[in-house]
């Protein structure tokens, strides 16, 4: 939290905290899961997100109240000018000379080190969640895994982006590790204690991990109790080309070891898939595909071998249509 935030009415770091998370879920939703929240409506979906959202933090703010306290009880006789130095002086390593002001940052900071400490496992639990979303989403984008592109991307730029938030962070923390040498060098022998009641705090973690699997909890439960609509006809079809090619693939990887008339009742059921489709994406795709496996049947019967170039063509137009459909 900022200073001007922390010293903020509790009905004001609400509203933040709530509008900050009501975006975040609401785009997660919008991005990952736009079938989910069509079924859910127009109308309970933004009140359940809304109802949601002041809940969880609500429940936030409670969490982080001791820390605020002690803050604020560190704060307690300087103003605001001495407040916004010593805020500064852990931001930047200048040192004031005000050895009140230096005494109230030096114990900023050895309250933000304890609380850094403190929270190291979940700190590394986080990043190890985001290394398996990069990991995920670059399988997807790729097109190693048959998962929707979108929520590849999505994956991709979530884990992305919460390494980067953590790699600032820890930049960040290792600046403030040497404003904090600078500040005990300065600083009264007192003032380099732990601060008064730092133990306090630290029966928030297990709570705080609790809230956050509840609120996970919440926001995944209506992709189980509301999932995305099955796949139409236009879909289910291509899963069955895609299939058919997968169940298959001799035909494609190792040709020379069928027989013309395997080839030809390969391409006559992906003939007939061609003809039950009429959706303006899958459609010609399906069409294609079928239209080169007629090609290659007719080569192999003219010339005795399977040409390369549609081999590869067809494993194209099968990887472009896997990705045409959220199965």
């Amino acid at each position: 939290m900022t200073l001007r935030i922390l010293m903020a009415p509790w009905w004001v770091r609400w509203v933040l905290v709530t509008a900050l998370i009501a975006v975040l879920v609401g785009g997660f939703y919008l991005v990952v899961a736009p079938n989910t929240a069509a079924a859910v409506g127009p109308l309970w979906g933004p009140l359940a997100l809304g109802v949601f959202s002041m809940a969880f933090g609500a429940a936030l703010l409670a969490l982080r109240e001791p820390e605020r306290r002690h803050t604020l009880a560190i704060m307690d006789g300087l103003d605001h000018d001495q407040r916004r130095r010593a805020v500064a002086a852990l931001r930047h390593g200048s040192v004031p000379e005000d050895p009140v002001v230096v005494t109230a940052a030096l114990r900023l900071g050895v309250m933000a080190e304890y609380q850094r400490r403190r929270l190291r496992w979940p700190r590394a639990g986080l990043l190890a969640l985001a290394t398996g979303c990069v990991a995920i989403g670059v399988a997807a984008v790729s097109g190693a895994v048959a998962i929707d592109v979108r929520t590849g991307w999505a994956d991709l730029v979530l884990g992305a982006g919460v390494l980067a938030v953590g790699l600032w962070s820890r930049r960040r923390w290792r600046r403030l590790e040497q404003h904090l040498a600078l500040l005990r060098v300065a600083a009264a022998p007192a003032a380099t204690s732990r601060p008064e009641n730092a133990e306090a705090p630290t029966r928030s973690v297990r709570w705080s991990l609790l809230t956050l699997l509840v609120g996970a909890g919440v926001v995944v439960a209506p992709l189980i109790v509301w999932p995305a609509p099955a796949p139409s006809a236009q879909c289910r079809t291509a899963h069955a080309v895609v299939s058919l090619i997968y169940e298959q693939r001799d035909l494609l990887t190792a040709p020379q070891h069928h027989s013309v008339a395997e080839f030809r009742r390969w391409s006559a059921q992906l003939q007939q898939y061609a003809a039950a489709v009429d959706d303006t994406e899958i459609a010609p795709r399906v069409r294609r595909i079928a239209e080169l496996a007629d090609h290659l049947v007719g080569g192999i019967e003219h010339d005795g071998v399977a040409d390369a170039a549609t081999l590869t063509a067809i494993v194209d137009e099968d990887q472009q249509l896997n990705r045409a459909c959220r199965w």
